[in-house]
């Protein structure tokens, strides 16, 4: 009986991953542009609208898989790194996701 039980939790759980897995992109596009706007704001430019940088970057990343590519690598090497100091310095994406996200 157990063994039937787990079999079931598994399948359903394989279930609810691919029904979901389609709209994780977007829900993980909305936050990575969260994330990168925030760091671009606190690290490269103290003056950047983060708001706007939020809205543009969820706007341009669903059209443009490239820059959604750059983006994440961003989003990573910002996650990474411990201060703004290191990510000037090793985040070499950034300023051009910063460059497409506010012109």
């Amino acid at each position: 009986m157990k063994s039937s039980l787990r079999h079931a939790v598994a399948l359903f759980a394989v279930s609810l991953v691919a029904v979901a897995a389609p709209g994780c992109s977007e829900v993980a596009a909305e936050l990575d542009c969260d994330s990168i706007c925030d760091n671009l704001k606190e690290c490269f430019d103290a003056e950047l609208d983060a708001s706007t940088c939020r809205s543009n970057c969820v706007e341009v990343v669903k059209d443009d898989e490239a820059l959604r590519e750059r983006a994440n690598e961003c989003d990573d090497c910002l996650d990474e790194q411990d201060t703004c100091a290191l990510r000037n310095e090793k985040c070499t994406t950034c300023p051009g996701v910063r460059a497409s996200f506010v012109p």
